[in-house]
């Protein structure tokens, strides 16, 4: 009897195991998917985004506002878009020229037109290498920018007395946003930030271009500046030897002599 009931027990301790099923390892969780930064849809969301990297005192997100910020494939395509509105300006400028007799022409305009050969022949040389060296040179600039570049905003800010954590963005004016932003097939030009300070408005305002981008919305293009005493609309800089926090790209130039 006792045999029987230790078999019974026996076979009743091979069914539980046999009927255990073994745990599951456990399963890694999915990558998190990289959260991108939104993409501003409006000159006015830049600029409110520009806002509020200002009152955060965060120079790293204001980079990413800019040029500066997306890299190289936002530096080609504007550079490629300048590029063409800058053939096109010099080639117009050449065939006036050339269409009058020599004869005609001033010395100054006959050197304007050797020069213009020049530049136009060297012109996708030039631009190529220009980038040549972006990749080593665009972290260099961001470097500088953050170390540097966002210094100089803010104290261009103190000398108009504009109070970095107390301005209130109270209005944008984007009049000088247009369809054909340097001459080409581009939307883009001069946004202006209007502000309140302690409930008051502020005769200082901080302007910048941008430009509408593939992909990447509206990018501010080149140095945002603090302007005093500046009425709405567009107006012509008021120092342009202000030093720039970003550094903006520029088209390549050539002499006469291919430099």
């Amino acid at each position: 009897m006792r045999l029987e009931v230790t078999i019974v027990f026996a076979l009743l301790l091979v069914a539980v195991g046999c009927g255990k099923e073994k745990p599951a390892p456990p399963q890694a969780a999915p990558p998190k998917a990289v959260a991108k930064p939104k993409v501003p849809a409006s000159p006015e969301e830049l600029a409110r985004a520009f806002q509020q990297t200002l009152l955060q005192n965060n120079a790293e997100a204001m980079m990413m506002l800019s040029l500066l910020g997306h890299g190289t494939n936002a530096w080609i395509q504007f550079s490629q878009i300048t590029l063409q509105e800058q053939r096109r300006s010099m080639a117009t400028e050449l065939a006036t020229l050339e269409g009058r007799p020599r004869e005609q022409r001033s010395d100054t305009e006959q050197a304007r037109v050797f020069t213009l050969k020049v530049q136009l022949a060297n012109l996708e040389k030039t631009h190529a290498a220009s980038f040549n060296n972006i990749d080593r040179k665009l972290p260099a600039d961001r470097h500088t920018f953050k170390e540097q570049g966002y210094h100089q905003l803010q104290q261009a800010l103190k000398e108009q007395g504009m109070v970095q954590d107390q301005l209130k963005l109270a209005a944008v004016d984007t009049t000088g946003v247009t369809d054909a932003f340097l001459g080409s097939n581009l939307r883009g030009g001069e946004v202006v930030l209007r502000y309140t300070q302690n409930g008051e408005p502020v005769s200082g305002t901080i302007s910048f271009n941008c430009a509408l981008l593939d992909d990447l919305g509206w990018v501010i293009v080149d140095p945002p500046k603090v302007n005093p005493n500046r009425p709405f609309g567009p107006q012509a800089p008021a120092n342009p030897d202000q030093p720039e926090p970003f550094p903006a790209p520029s088209p390549p130039t050539t002499t006469a002599g291919g430099e």
